[in-house]
């Protein structure tokens, strides 16, 4: 369902019905700089709330997040889509912060499903970041 860039990969043991893409930066090839989490069994009737909870309880960020805000937002290819965005220190030398965001969306089809996409602050500021959402669906 979803289309995500050809050299993200695909983690095995990211838990039960729980999906996981690791991106890698370019410049520094061993440090997983960007993500996408999703979890499979998310009713598709589901309230788009319920759905975003579902990402948040299963899959909670550390407690040193800060909150930069949430509403409704436009994801191309879906009906309607609530959008979470949170940011953490990354604890990586190589970058400082982490920008997480969390998606509840309906797609035209009428079913719900739910996302995590974050990044690395430097694949948010060049684009990198929400061109993947752009093409997600």
């Amino acid at each position: 369902m979803y289309n995500l860039p050809a050299d993200w990969v695909r983690e095995e043991d990211a838990g039960d019905g729980w999906v996981r893409y690791l991106g890698f930066h370019p410049s520094h090839p061993d440090v997983a700089a960007a993500e996408f989490l999703t979890y499979e069994h998310i009713p598709h009737d589901s309230a788009l709330e319920d759905a975003a909870d579902i990402l948040s309880i299963g899959y909670p960020t550390d407690t040193d997040f800060k909150l930069d805000g949430s509403g409704a937002t436009v994801v191309p290819g879906a009906e309607e889509a609530l959008r979470t965005d949170l940011r953490q220190d990354f604890g990586r030398p190589e970058f400082e912060t982490l920008h997480i965001s969390d998606y509840a969306i309906r797609t035209r089809h009428g079913s719900v499903t739910a996302f995590r996409i974050s990044a690395v602050k430097e694949l948010v500021d060049n684009g990198a970041r929400d061109n993947v959402v752009e093409n997600l669906l």
